[in-house]
């Protein structure tokens, strides 16, 4: 064991053999397929999380109330160049009387900066120990939920959602035009994992696309053309002719702009996340039930998708909104009066309700107008 190892540590009320317990209920805090006991000395269980990751654990030590000590015996992590990177490591939780209070330091011994999975894998940890095991110690009941993610855009909202998700404790690979090398500094920050485009279309569960409208056209041809259908795409973005985007004729004649996203990319598109400024978004996340806390809508055809962007809003702390199908999604589009005013749910629901199909195009040019005279003040 050395000081670059990852280590975790969280103190609690209970008492060392609630926190022993709790630890030996594997499946109660660390989300995936588990099968073999997990709380039997040199007993063996697996792992596995979809195809991303498998390892088998050997129980080598087990100490009530002070130690738990697991060898990973064998594993293929299937997001790393080097799929042995676990091999051989151990996973140690100790436990320790600290006053009237109850210490739980949890070390991946072998997991350490240099390895390519450190940055994911110790995000992922850091959620599963400091969130869902403390949790489960605490409460009674864990918050085993991660997932893989995929962002396409690193700026104002594909950084700033990269961010606050990798803190959630998912698996998240960003991506940009210029390349992995471009991200290596944000990603590092972060905990995520800097990729190319084609492999943050491939990364998991969901995918972000948190480009400009025109820029989805540069997209690599068949980017999704392998993808399971399970996988969920997001577009968080907003069409700006005169300021960004140049004139885009099937939008401009009334299509919503996340169907033409969908038609580009030959994918079905849930819409969510372009009616929040990124200053917001990084800093206005609230618990669930605070006062005032702001509403995010979500628009798409996949119910099942929809379900999950929105469980998505909650966890990041906004009031999830179900806004309706993909072509009712011109109700959140650019300068219309749910459009970025940070609203709580019943003025959101209002908000979606009142927008007028027929001003789209008035709607979108006084937020140009708006954008335009905001940067000109900039530059005074």
């Amino acid at each position: 064991m050395n000081d670059q190892d990852y280590t975790a540590v969280f103190t609690v009320d209970q008492t060392p053999e609630e926190a022993f317990a709790a630890i030996n209920n594997v499946r109660g805090w660390w989300t995936g397929e588990i099968e073999g006991s997990t709380d039997k000395s040199g007993a063996e269980f697996t792992y596995r999380y979809k195809d991303f990751h498998y390892s088998r654990q050997k129980i080598t030590e087990l100490i009530p109330g002070k130690k738990v000590v697991w060898r990973v015996v064998e594993a293929s992590l299937n997001f790393v160049e080097d799929k042995t990177e676990w091999n051989g490591s151990e996973i140690t939780f100790q436990i320790s009387q600290q006053g009237d209070k109850t210490e739980v330091r949890f070390t991946h011994v072998g997991l350490v900066p240099e390895h390519e999975c450190y940055n994911a894998c110790s995000g992922a940890w850091g959620s599963y120990i400091n969130g869902s095991l403390r949790s489960l110690i605490t409460t009674g009941k864990g918050e085993p939920n991660q997932m893989r993610i995929g962002i396409i855009g690193a700026g104002n909202i594909g950084g700033t959602l990269a961010r606050h998700l990798t803190r959630l404790g998912h698996l998240v690979s960003i991506a940009n035009s210029r390349g992995p090398k471009s991200l290596t500094g944000l990603a590092n920050e972060i905990g995520a994992k800097a990729v190319s485009v084609t492999e943050a279309g491939n990364a998991g569960e969901i995918v972000i696309i948190a480009i400009p409208t025109k820029a989805v056209v540069d997209l690599p041809k068949g980017l999704f053309a392998n993808v399971s259908s399970d996988v969920i795409v997001v577009d968080t973005g907003n069409y700006h002719p005169e300021l960004r985007d140049g004139r885009i004729e099937a939008i401009d004649r009334g299509m919503p702009d996340s169907r033409w996203v969908a038609q580009q990319i030959g994918r079905p598109v849930i819409k969510a996340f372009n009616t929040i400024f990124a200053k917001s978004l990084l800093e206005k996340g609230a618990p669930k039930g605070a006062p005032g806390r702001i509403a995010l809508s979500v628009f798409g055809d996949s119910l099942d998708g929809k379900a999950t962007v929105l469980r998505l809003i909650d966890d990041l702390g906004f009031d999830p909104v179900e806004g309706g199908n993909l072509d009712n999604s011109w109700r959140q589009q650019a300068g219309t009066p749910a459009y970025c005013q940070d609203l709580e749910a019943a003025a959101l629901r209002h908000a979606l309700e009142e927008a007028v199909h027929e001003r789209i195009a008035e709607y979108r040019a006084a937020e140009e107008a708006r954008i335009k005279k905001y940067m000109a003040a900039q530059k005074t």
